[in-house]
């Protein structure tokens, strides 16, 4: 059986204890959890948004985000070249 050394495994171990120590996970404190909308609560520290802009810009960044995942994964499972001259052909043979 092959070992790991300490120090090729220190990172992914230290990565490790930081996600498990619960004041790595940082929420919002009270007052800043009473300031945001019921929407936004919980999620970050300051006033909240001001105006419906705020709201419009908070709800493109979702959009943008969900649509890059979808595509992102629809062209990872699917990629759909076929071409024999596609760049992918002159890397992998």
């Amino acid at each position: 059986m092959k070992t790991v050394s300490f120090k090729k495994a220190k990172p992914a171990f230290t990565l490790l204890l930081l996600l498990m120590h619960p004041s790595a996970w940082v929420f919002a404190c009270d007052i800043c959890k009473s300031r945001q909308p019921k929407l936004l609560r919980n999620v970050a520290h300051g006033a909240g948004p001001q105006d419906r802009w705020d709201y419009f810009i908070f709800y493109a960044a979702i959009a943008i985000v969900l649509i890059t995942l979808v595509m992102g994964i629809k062209h990872l499972v699917r990629p759909g070249e076929k071409s024999l001259d596609h760049a992918k052909y002159q890397i992998f043979n």
